[in-house]
């Protein structure tokens, strides 16, 4: 009988000790009973989470872009500054263009006293701080909405000293008598700056490279001549070799029929009598009044050279008289869209 008690008692005890076994890991460790058929669900919900979380940390840091410490040289001085700032203040139309058409989205102000152009008409909203207008910065606004940078050309470069007191300030030189070459120094400066749209930038410096070859090789192949005069209220300038116009002559390719003309901001005041002696085989013509808003209407400039001594030109008969967009020549030059679109206005007067 003592034999059977003992025989019982060693089965009982090699069970508990098999059960206790079966809930240890390979390293002693307790583990949960759940755990030998794969883990729990909670187990695997939790690592799911985990990962999820990782791979959205990792979405985030993809997003923002890597920023450095550089020093930009220009005209005006040296400017250190962070790359991609976030908080960027722009004082130049033609700047804004490019910046938004490379698909930078970090501008918090803008010059808002006055007209806007039309495609850039969004930067009028309320979600854009006023900072003042194209001449005269508001540094009590800029001052409140602390930007990381500030962009200025030649309007605001009086403000320098004060505005680079508030924020890196940068100044970039406006297109003039060698548009191209200033067009890609600024491209190349704003590529430096927003690294993560510096693609774009050089792509469309490309573009432009390109289609500005296509016009010169018909315009050197024609031989042809020609005159940009722009209307004002009822006068009229021509411009010529230094002017802010000269993209025709220097970089296009024509030849300017007066080599005298005398370098001004506002070009050189003329009658048509003198445009009509000067005859060029392209007339090109902006109206400054539409597109400074002053009142006059788009086709002002039309109305005003529609008279015998322009209408008996070569030009006028030749249909090559081309009334061009006056916003993206007098207001927004030097941008992206703008100087596409106007190398696309002197390719279609050329393609008549």
């Amino acid at each position: 009988m003592k034999k059977i008690k003992y025989v019982l008692l060693v089965m009982t005890l090699l069970v508990v000790f098999t059960g206790c076994k079966s809930n240890k890991d390979n390293s002693g460790d307790e583990v949960p009973a759940a755990a030998e058929n794969g883990g729990s669900s909670a187990e695997a919900e939790t690592k799911e989470s985990t990962a999820e979380t990782e791979n959205q940390a990792d979405d985030a840091t993809a997003e923002q872009p890597a920023s450095e410490e550089i020093t930009i040289t220009h005209d005006l001085g040296e400017t250190k500054l962070t790359t991609n700032p976030q908080r960027v203040v722009v004082f130049d139309y033609g700047i804004l263009d490019a910046l938004d058409y490379a698909g930078v989205d970090t501008i918090i102000g803008v010059p808002q006293s006055g007209t806007l152009p039309e495609h850039l008409a969004k930067f009028s909203d309320g979600a854009y701080a006023n900072a003042g207008s194209l001449k005269e910065a508001d540094f009590e606004k800029i001052n409140e909405i602390k930007p990381d940078l500030i962009l200025i050309t030649a309007r605001m470069s009086e403000s320098y000293t004060q505005l680079s007191e508030i924020a890196p300030t940068v100044y970039l030189p406006m297109p003039g008598a060698t548009y191209l070459q200033s067009f890609e120094q600024n491209m190349n400066t704003l590529a430096s700056i927003f690294t993560a749209r510096g693609e774009k930038f050089m792509t469309e410096v490309e573009n432009i490279r390109q289609t500005v070859a296509q016009i010169k090789e018909k315009v050197d192949a024609g031989g042809f001549s020609a005159l940009m005069i722009q209307a004002n209220d009822g006068d009229i300038s021509v411009f010529g070799l230094g002017s802010r116009y000269a993209v025709l002559y220097n970089d296009l390719g024509f030849t300017v029929t007066d080599t005298g003309i005398e370098e001004s901001t506002h070009g050189q005041a003329a009658t048509f009598e003198y445009v009509a002696e000067q005859n060029p085989d392209y007339l090109f013509v902006v109206d400054r009044s539409a597109a400074i808003g002053s009142g006059e209407e788009q086709n002002g400039a039309a109305q005003l050279l529609d008279n015998d001594l322009i209408n008996n030109m070569d030009a006028a008969k030749n249909d090559r008289i081309a009334y061009l967009d006056s916003t993206n020549w007098y207001t927004v030059s030097g941008g992206i869209s703008s100087t596409i679109s106007m190398l696309e206005e002197v390719k279609a007067a050329l393609d008549k």
